[in-house]
């Protein structure tokens, strides 16, 4: 394409780009564990500090997993009204229909 003068250009499969020799010499993809699907690599922060080994520190949190930290502890929600909204579907611990 690019002989013909059609702007072109390779791309990188999104699926292995965290072993791309600039990315891993940099260190840019971590290692993050997750209790659901293993170890995964993570896009981390583009810039390094001294001290800093690794940024990623917790795997993202699972569906629910923080409702009744949320909605009790920081809304003041009681156990009876997160038991109603999750009779009622509003929250839950996983996605509809599963």
């Amino acid at each position: 394409m690019i002989a013909a003068g059609v702007p072109a250009a390779a791309l990188a499969d999104p699926r292995t780009i965290h072993t791309h020799p600039h990315f891993v010499a940099r260190r840019f993809f971590e290692d993050a564990p997750h209790p659901v699907v293993g170890s995964l690599p993570i896009a981390g922060m583009p810039f390094r500090m001294s001290g800093v080994d690794q940024w990623i520190d917790d795997p993202a949190p699972l569906m629910g997993q923080h409702n009744d930290e949320v909605l009790g502890g920081l809304l003041g929600l009681d156990e009876a009204e997160r038991a109603r909204l999750t009779e009622a579907g509003v929250i839950g611990t996983r996605p509809v229909g599963t």
